[in-house]
């Protein structure tokens, strides 16, 4: 969901530090300087609220199904589509 232009812009360009996790829904800043990546709630261009972000509810998914992320996953779980299954 991009809310506005400069967000899909930003998210098309190599350049750009801004990135998008589809499998946790996860709109982040790279900072490679430092090795990390810092997650946004609204949108750094028009100040539209985010969706939010899944990684927890991702990993509690995980647990239910006896897994690990180093394991072998199920395809719906290396994408998008476990949550949008989900409806969530």
């Amino acid at each position: 969901m991009e809310c506005c232009q400069l967000l899909k812009y930003n998210l098309d360009d190599s350049r750009s530090p801004l990135n998008y996790n589809e499998v946790f829904r996860d709109y982040y800043f790279d900072l490679k300087g430092m090795q990390a990546v810092q997650s946004i709630k609204y949108c750094p261009f028009c100040a539209t609220p985010l969706p939010e972000q899944l990684a927890e509810q991702w990993f509690e998914e995980l647990e239910k199904l006896g897994l690990e992320p180093g394991d072998d996953l199920p395809e719906a779980l290396r994408s998008d589509r476990w949550w949008k299954d989900k409806n969530l």
